[in-house]
C-alpha cells in the first residue's frame, strides 16, 4: 500500500497485511498492524519497535510465519506458495470487522442489516479521502451491493 502511494508499481508484491486477514477466515485477530502480529504471533525477533531496521527484522518473520502457515494450510511447496502469495495479495480483501466508531467490534454484514447509511456514509468518506484504501472500499461496496 505505502509503495503504490509513493507511486511505484511492481509487477508483483506480497502483502503481509492480505495474507494475515486471508489466513485469519473467523477474525480472530483484532488488529494486523506489524507490532500487533509480533506479539499476538510470539515472533521470536529482537526488533525495536517502529525502528526501520526493526520493522524489516519483524516483518522478515512475519512473512516466514505466514509463507510456513500456508503451505501447511493448503498443502503447497516453496514455488506454489510464493504464487499463491502473490495472488492473494493481488486483489483487496473482504473486511469482517468495524475496529472503531459506533459500530467497534461489528461484523460489517451485521452493520449493512441495522445501519446501512453508516456504511453508505463510511464508503463516501473512503472515496473522498487522499489515502488509497482498497480493502476497505472493496469492502464497502460489496457489503452495500454496488
Amino acid at each position: 500500500m505505502i509503495i503504490k502511494k509513493e507511486g511505484i508499481k511492481p509487477k508483483n508484491s506480497i502483502c503481509t497485511l492480505r495474507l494475515a486477514r486471508y489466513l485469519d477466515p473467523e477474525g480472530k485477530i483484532e488488529r494486523y498492524n506489524l507490532q500487533y502480529l509480533r506479539y499476538v504471533l510470539d515472533l521470536d525477533v529482537q526488533a525495536t519497535a517502529h525502528d526501520a531496521l526493526g520493522d524489516v527484522l519483524v516483518l522478515e518473520k512475519l512473512f516466514e510465519r505466514l509463507k510456513k502457515k500456508l503451505m501447511e494450510q493448503e498443502n503447497l511447496d516453496e514455488e506454489k506458495v510464493l504464487e499463491k502469495m502473490i495472488e492473494i495479495s493481488s486483489h483487496p480483501s473482504l473486511l469482517k470487522t468495524i475496529p472503531f466508531g459506533k459500530h467497534n467490534g461489528k461484523t460489517i454484514e451485521e452493520i449493512a442489516r441495522v445501519d446501512r447509511g453508516y456504511l453508505e456514509w463510511l464508503l463516501q468518506q473512503k472515496l473522498e479521502s487522499n489515502q488509497i484504501d482498497e480493502d476497505w472500499i472493496y469492502t464497502l461496496k460489496h457489503h452495500l451491493g454496488k
